[in-house]
């Protein structure tokens, strides 16, 4: 049922009755989260979502959705006991745990997401987000040689994106290597010419190091 098909009122309606006559009913809480989450309705989403974890507790799908509703309202705390709880019912499903890797991170528990994110296996780490992660919790731990390093393996990675470049040279000008932070700037906007970030970017490190600036920046 999609409220895009339908009246988002009518379709509301009819699914909280059809939850007070079936209130043990998993699905019926769980149909009606998906109709008030497409009207925009998150928090009463995230309720039903819940209440339907209540009567079926084992099923991961719903606690990574619990988690990516929470999230969208900054609830980390909350996010993160649903990942938790996805993670261990598939403990090799590599999305749940780069999602409590960032909301352990958002929620400014940088040593859970290093242990987390160190842990995971050779073939996980082939994945670019993985160092991402792992470099803003090193990052938020003030280890800022890891962070650069995990930011460069990030880009070595993922050989298109300027995310991590930026983020390596973030950390360069952090650590004062201007040179390093320069070079930085200059890939990324060798990968990605027409962002802006790529460009701000560089403006700052020509501040940085005293250059004129041209107009555009």
């Amino acid at each position: 049922l999609s409220v895009k098909e339908s009246n988002p009122d009518e379709a509301i309606a009819v699914l909280t009755k059809a939850t007070a006559l079936q209130p043990k009913n998993p699905l019926a809480h769980a149909a009606l989260a998906v109709v008030t989450q497409q009207a925009g309705e998150l928090e009463d989403a995230l309720k039903e979502v819940e209440k339907s974890l209540e009567i079926w507790g084992d099923e991961p799908e719903w606690h990574a959705w619990a988690a990516n509703l929470a999230a969208k309202d900054f609830a980390w705390e909350k996010a993160i006991k649903h990942l938790e709880k996805a993670v261990d019912l598939e403990s090799d499903n590599l999305e749940y745990k780069l999602a409590l890797g960032e909301a352990q991170i958002q929620n400014g528990e940088a040593g859970s997401a290093i242990d987390l994110l160190e842990g995971l296996d050779k073939k996980a780490k082939e994945k670019g987000k993985v160092w991402m992660l792992l470099s803003k919790a090193y990052m938020q731990h003030e280890d800022w040689n890891k962070a650069l390093q995990a930011s460069e393996h990030a880009a070595a990675v993922d050989r298109y994106s300027p995310e991590p470049v930026l983020q390596s040279g973030k950390i360069a000008l952090k650590l004062g290597k201007s040179r390093k932070a320069m070079e930085c700037a200059r890939l990324a906007l060798k990968r990605a010419p027409d962002a802006a970030g790529s460009l701000l970017f560089l403006c700052d490190v020509q501040k940085a190091a005293g250059k004129s600036i041209d107009a555009l920046c």
